[in-house]
């Protein structure tokens, strides 16, 4: 039997950036889901019959929740999920621990490790 690929959940509002990182980290070969919002993709992590390899986010999205509140709300849930957010802020915000925080403007190389790290 084959094993699934790593499962990825790409949460940016931009919807550029969005595609961007969806179309470099599927030629990673891993599966990945788009969400524009946080409240999008707190309903996916509610739904999945399997726990995410990673989700990278954005901090700034629209809706109550913001990306780093998707990644405490994550981490309780699925404890060895990777989280990766970016954001173009100087500083990062509080994140939970483990969580690893990359800069905007990001590189598809940067990305790529990260994906590599899944493996």
């Amino acid at each position: 039997m084959a094993r699934a690929n790593p499962l990825v959940i790409v949460v940016e509002d931009d919807e550029l950036q969005r595609e961007v990182a969806s179309i470099v980290l599927e030629g990673c070969d891993v599966d990945v889901i788009p969400c524009e919002t946080a409240e999008a993709a707190t309903a996916i992590l509610e739904s999945l019959s399997r726990k995410p390899a990673m989700i990278f986010t954005d901090v700034r999205l629209p809706g109550a929740l913001s990306g780093a509140d998707l990644a405490f709300l994550a981490r309780e849930k699925f404890p060895e999920t990777r989280l990766l957010v970016t954001s173009g802020d100087k500083f990062p915000p509080v994140l939970p621990d483990g969580a690893r925080f990359m800069p905007k403007p990001w590189t598809a190389k940067e990305l790529v490790r990260e994906a590599w790290a899944l493996a």
